[in-house]
């Protein structure tokens, strides 16, 4: 996982949360360069209790082909709630 502080959000006609990071990322593992392969939904409750549905971008080092996805940092790894919640 990588977990940006960076990014734009963007909301789509059917509710999804698109995030963009606006710096760019290497390998936590290598260092290495990350390309983009795919995307993943990733459902979060937010603090009033609605569920939104984020569209993360999965990446790919070129060195040593490990995958991560890119977490934006209102979001915590392993958990179904948004950063916020948790920290109330």
């Amino acid at each position: 996982m990588v977990i940006i502080e960076k990014y734009s959000k963007e909301i789509s006609a059917e509710g999804l949360i698109f995030i963009r990071a606006d710096e760019p990322c290497d390998c936590p593992i290598c260092g290495g360069e990350l390309r983009v392969r795919d995307s993943k939904k990733r459902r979060v409750i937010n603090q009033s209790g609605d569920k939104e549905i984020y569209c993360l971008r999965r990446l790919k080092c070129k060195n040593c082909g490990k995958m991560h996805t890119e977490i934006p940092d209102c979001i915590v790894p392993y958990k179904h709630y948004a950063a916020e919640v948790i920290e109330a």
